[in-house]
């Protein structure tokens, strides 16, 4: 019976391109990042609490979203997020043997990590619409997107302490099943690099990297992709931050190197300003390190397993 009226429910809202108001209202609770100061807001990140039932009519609209974008091959190859048979392993898994196979060659690859601020919470409403004509969604289907995303208010709760009702006039809802697609979506025109440069996406995560046995030749074609995408991140409104992005030099080396990069090595720059080199950094869940020796990773995947084995 239960299943009957929902499934009559959301064929009148497919039929009507309509979203119910009623669940378009979210509850917004901050989850801590880890390694995070507590005191500071910046610290937590938003999480929609959504109704049962607008979740699950959610799911039938990325499933429709789904087939048309993925069914016709229009998600971009190096977009690995929210796709069947792509993984974050596998998107690490790329960019390791893209360095491992030109350290064979005595080759040095150098990757920039671009740390895009609050992505889901910046995407203009008016834009991915645009887009989603663009890559030929079915009308009813859009307008039912469009109907989604509009008029939309959330109240934030802290324990037991609730804000006022507040409107939500760009983004996508954090902890909705479609927002994930539809970043995808609003992301696919991006610069895809040439002259040998290559881009690496899992959802807003963003790094173009670039191999060669000569610095000249590397500071030639990777700024060049680095300013392209600097213009394109303005265009959209996502925002970038290049002081906490990272750059690093990955360079074959039996033992641990104590540069972070060679002394002569020229800056990276975004929108003029410098992105800082690192040893190593944390991507989509594995630590890179320069020399790909993984110590550092190990170290800490051990430490997190002695942690919660100690509370077990």
């Amino acid at each position: 019976m239960i299943f009957q009226t929902t499934s009559k429910i959301f064929k009148a809202c497919l039929q009507n391109c309509y979203f119910p108001s009623a669940w378009k209202e979210a509850e917004v609770i901050g989850i801590h990042k880890p390694g995070k100061l507590c005191d500071l807001p910046a610290s937590y990140r938003p999480i929609s609490l959504l109704s049962g039932l607008a979740k699950l009519f959610e799911r039938v609209l990325k499933n429709c979203l789904s087939t048309h974008l993925f069914g016709k091959g229009l998600i971009i190859d190096e977009q690995f997020g929210f796709r069947p048979a792509h993984s974050c392993p596998q998107q690490v898994l790329r960019l390791v043997e893209y360095v491992s196979e030109g350290f064979k060659t005595k080759q040095k690859t150098v990757a920039v990590f671009f740390d895009v601020a609050k992505a889901f919470d910046r995407v203009w409403h008016a834009r991915l619409v645009y887009k989603l004509y663009s890559l030929q969604v079915p009308d009813r289907l859009i307008l039912i997107i469009q109907n989604f995303l509009s008029s939309r208010h959330f109240i934030f709760r802290h324990e037991r302490t609730h804000s006022t009702r507040r409107l939500i006039r760009a983004g996508v809802p954090q902890g909705s099943a479609l927002s994930p697609l539809l970043y995808s979506a609003y992301t696919n025109d991006i610069p895809r690099p040439t002259s040998g440069v290559q881009l690496a996406l899992f959802a807003d995560d963003t790094a173009p990297f670039f191999r060669s046995r000569t610095r000249r030749s590397i500071f030639r074609h990777l700024p060049r992709s680095i300013d392209e995408l600097g213009q394109w991140f303005r265009k959209w409104r996502i925002e970038v931050n290049p002081d906490k992005s990272a750059a690093i030099q990955f360079k074959y080396s039996k033992n641990r190197s104590k540069l972070v990069v060679d002394w002569n090595t020229p800056n990276l720059k975004m929108l003029n300003a410098k992105i800082p080199w690192h040893r190593s950094y944390k991507y989509i869940g594995v630590t890179l390190d320069k020399n790909l020796h993984f110590r550092e990773h190990i170290a800490r995947i051990k430490k997190n397993a002695l942690f919660y084995t100690a509370r077990l």
